[in-house]
């Protein structure tokens, strides 16, 4: 009898299966300690006992990991009152063994391993532009508006600033394929929720950092989940993502009002 995997990997390349492969995910840490989890064994453990719940008791086909607690790129240049790109400028790469890293290739082994059967799985990852735009979020704003700010303040260094996040994080995606044991990686990214920053500013300026990453993971074989993030609250021109090297592609079919067919 195949495997639950092997389901999901039919399904992907389109050949006939004789059900829809289920899988559904949520996150097991609160808002709070989102980005909280480096270097803290508490919140490492809370994932891993989140995520082997789960899948003891739905017993899903496939498994989005989470990346619960990481959610926070450290960045030597971080702050939480960056006004200009020229706080920015002299960003550096956190290097391959940064713990940010290394831990969260450390938490998706943990939690494969207690997968008791075999099962697809895909480790959630945002995208250079969601990392950078986390760094801005605050009860009143979503970072939105801040980094459409910085972006328009000078294009050319806020597409560089993009390239080396992108670095770190294809690092990341890479690691997490090869020595996480993921199947690839579920790449979150969403258009920048502010009328300034028009489909062609976006393609020019942040759509590189996006392909790099999704490069970057399949060159190590992944097989890889495009989500175009949207809700209520941030939509999407899902068209300018339709050429991006991903084998899946996910949206928000009521809230786009693009259905399934028409994808």
């Amino acid at each position: 009898m195949a495997s639950k995997r092997d389901l999901v990997f039919r399904a992907i390349r389109g050949d006939e299966v004789e059900r829809v492969p289920v899988g559904f995910w949520f996150h097991f840490v609160t808002l709070e300690e989102k980005g909280q989890g480096l270097n803290n064994p508490r919140i490492f453990q809370k994932s891993v006992d989140g995520h082997r719940n789960y899948v003891e008791r739905i017993r899903p086909d496939f498994v989005k990991i989470m990346s619960d607690g990481f959610f926070l790129y450290p960045s030597n240049v971080y702050s939480p009152k960056i006004a200009s790109i020229q706080e920015l400028t002299s960003i550096e790469s956190i290097g391959e063994e940064h713990p940010w890293i290394q831990q969260q290739v450390e938490v998706v082994q943990a939690i494969r391993e207690t997968f008791t059967e075999e099962i697809a799985s895909f480790y959630n990852i945002f995208s250079p532009i969601s990392y950078l735009k986390r760094w801005f979020r605050k009860e009143t704003s979503r970072g939105d508006k801040e980094v459409a700010d910085i972006l328009l303040e000078n294009p050319e260094q806020f597409r560089a600033i993009l390239d080396v996040i992108a670095g770190d994080i294809a690092i990341l995606t890479q690691k997490i394929i090869q020595q996480g044991g993921v199947d690839g990686i579920y790449l979150s990214t969403q258009e920048i929720q502010d009328e300034r920053i028009t489909p062609a500013l976006y393609q020019t300026y942040i759509e590189p950092s996006n392909i790099a990453v999704l490069e970057a993971a399949n060159q190590v074989g992944g097989t890889n989940i495009l989500h175009i993030c949207g809700f209520e609250g941030a939509s999407n021109d899902v068209t300018i993502f339709k050429d991006y090297p991903a084998q899946v592609v996910n949206w928000a079919t009521h809230h786009e009002d693009v259905s399934l067919t028409q994808g």
